[in-house]
């Protein structure tokens, strides 16, 4: 009934947030989205989304981070292919591999990403996958070594997709990954 540490199911309802809220109730909107009524210091019992059709899921992070590719010819993981990339080419990477942890249904990965000694000034971007979306996950100047960590849709079975304007390696180390 919504009264005391309970399950509310609204199924035409909106979201509970605004609504008074009694520490550990769950509450089910009409978008399908779970709540759940948690203590913060600052305002007492409060909603927080759990999870829904348009979230993500739970972050779980690794132990430590683990280099999934490195297009660095030598140097491990022996993932191919092991070639700087060419300009406005995509390369799928398969954050699963090199014991990642990182299932083949994840919805997204957490991930860092290194671009090293680029020909020229560009960019470099990650997205999950189809057509490039003409957007920049790092931006570089020529020769610069740099990394950014970024947060990534997962294409079919755990793939992200990179492409950059300049010819370019580059290391894709996971942090961890959302269910």
């Amino acid at each position: 009934d919504g009264e005391r540490a309970n399950a509310l199911f609204n199924g035409t309802g909106e979201s509970p947030v605004g609504l008074g809220a009694t520490l550990g109730s769950l509450y089910v909107d009409g978008a399908g989205d779970w709540w759940a009524a948690v203590t913060t210091e600052a305002t007492g019992a409060v909603w927080r989304k759990l999870a829904g059709p348009s979230t993500a899921g739970q972050l779980h992070v690794l132990p430590s981070p683990v280099r999934v590719y490195d297009s660095r010819a030598g140097e491990l993981p022996a993932t191919e292919p092991k070639v700087q990339t060419e300009v406005n080419v995509a390369r799928t990477i398969d954050t699963t591999l090199n014991f990642s942890g990182v299932p083949q249904r994840a919805a997204a990965v957490l991930i860092t990403l290194t671009v090293v000694g680029p020909a020229s000034a560009g960019f470099a971007s990650a997205w999950p996958s189809g057509a490039f979306p003409g957007t920049s996950t790092i931006n570089f100047a020529p020769g610069q070594n740099i990394a950014t960590t970024t947060t990534v849709g997962c294409g079919p079975l755990g793939t992200i997709q990179i492409l950059s304007n300049s010819v370019l390696d580059f290391l894709v180390d996971v942090i961890g990954f959302y269910q």
